[in-house]
């Protein structure tokens, strides 16, 4: 059983019959992965400021952590890594403070070890990734028939100016 099943597992008790795994992507707003388990990163994610970039300051204000913490997440979780701007300052984009409120979130109330944390991030991007590639499918296939749709209105009227 993998990190996040067990995670599932231990938190199925708090979703709604309406929030089922197969219905994730369409029930969340924000990009994290575990909002739809967690009422309270929901919470917190929504409360991030409509800002392009922050400072490592503000973001450790947000998270309500030091900065050394967030240095060493960086170190730890490969698929974090802030830009740095040209006097060599992290700047963190909304996306990354997203991600590190999870991490939080899976370190501190999970009680995840990094090694844990690390495995659950990589399983949400795998279940992410593949429905956004069925999404992308899906938005071909609606474009496909209503192509499909106009053509036969364009074969229709061609037919009516011939008959």
């Amino acid at each position: 059983m993998s990190y996040l099943d067990k995670h599932k597992q231990n938190n199925t008790s708090n979703l709604s019959s309406k929030t089922h795994v197969k219905n994730i992507p369409d029930a969340i707003e924000v990009t994290s992965a575990f909002n739809y388990l967690d009422p309270q990163l929901k919470k917190e994610l929504n409360n991030i400021p409509d800002r392009i970039y922050f400072k490592i300051g503000e973001v450790a204000n947000l998270l309500e952590v030091k900065s050394s913490v967030l240095r060493y997440w960086e170190t730890e979780f490969p698929s974090f890594s802030p830009n740095k701007s040209g006097k060599n300052q992290r700047m963190y984009k909304k996306k990354d403070v997203e991600q590190l409120f999870l991490i939080k979130k899976l370190l501190y109330r999970d009680r995840f070890s990094i090694e844990g944390a690390r495995g659950v991030l990589a399983q949400a991007k795998k279940e992410f990734k593949g429905f956004f590639q069925e999404k992308q499918i899906r938005m071909k296939m609606k474009n496909s028939l209503s192509l499909a749709q106009l053509l036969l209105i364009d074969i229709q009227n061609c037919k009516k100016l011939f008959v």
